[in-house]
């Protein structure tokens, strides 16, 4: 039986709010889903690193590593989607002031109607303006892109 990426996702999260045993956790039914004999809760470190474990063995028994970082990105998703918070990274070729990072949150809370967690990375390569990435969506509104397709207008 093939497992994707978010049927896995949906089992772990299942598995860490207490709806799956963490010393039993197995894929028993077409959907992914974890079965639950217990409905214990990942309340220390040391139940989580048990059900990660038993996660990972899971994953290579299926030979399933490969599918890891579809995995995780599956795992934001859902926890965003709960959140209603949207994780985005704001890519720029300098520092941006506070209120400036602010400002752009705000924007784009009104554009995606949800609360902005936003993170910065200096990336100077860019050259100038900037690089939204939200989820899969990417805006590029950077000078180096601006540049590049000049050259290709004038190119073609």
């Amino acid at each position: 039986m093939k497992i994707s990426p978010k049927q896995y996702a949906r089992s772990l999260i299942e598995a860490a709010n207490g709806a799956a045993p963490f010393a039993d956790l197995r894929f028993a039914d077409s959907f992914g889903k974890a079965r639950a004999v217990s409905a214990t809760k990942a309340e220390s470190e040391k139940e989580a690193r048990i059900l990660l474990d038993r996660f990972f063995e899971i994953l290579e028994k299926n030979s399933d590593l490969k599918k890891l970082p579809k995995i995780i990105s599956e795992v934001e998703k859902i926890n965003e989607a709960k959140s209603g918070v949207k994780k985005t990274k704001l890519i720029t070729a300098v520092e941006l002031s506070d209120v400036l990072k602010k400002e752009v949150a705000q924007k784009l809370e009104n554009v995606f109607k949800k609360k902005i967690e936003l993170s910065a990375k200096i990336v100077p390569e860019i050259l100038g303006g900037m690089v939204i990435e939200a989820g899969n969506e990417i805006l590029d509104a950077s000078a180096r892109t601006m540049i590049n397709k000049f050259k290709q207008a004038l190119v073609n």
